[in-house]
């Protein structure tokens, strides 16, 4: 993720539409949901932020 790389920030707060795309609909917002929700699930990665926020629009 890019936004790992940000230096000195505590929290990341993303932004997505809940769809985007005319022609055929693509879930931005679920798909933004579910790769935090693997990521902070896994051990695997860490992401140096105290925490995330998710907000649809």
């Amino acid at each position: 993720m890019r936004t790992s790389l940000i230096l000195d920030a505590n929290y990341l707060a993303l932004l997505m539409p809940i769809t985007c795309g005319s022609k055929t609909s693509i879930p931005a917002f679920s798909r933004a949901r579910q790769q935090l929700e693997a990521i902070y699930a896994s051990n695997r990665l860490k992401l140096p932020f105290s925490g995330a926020l998710l907000v649809g629009y």
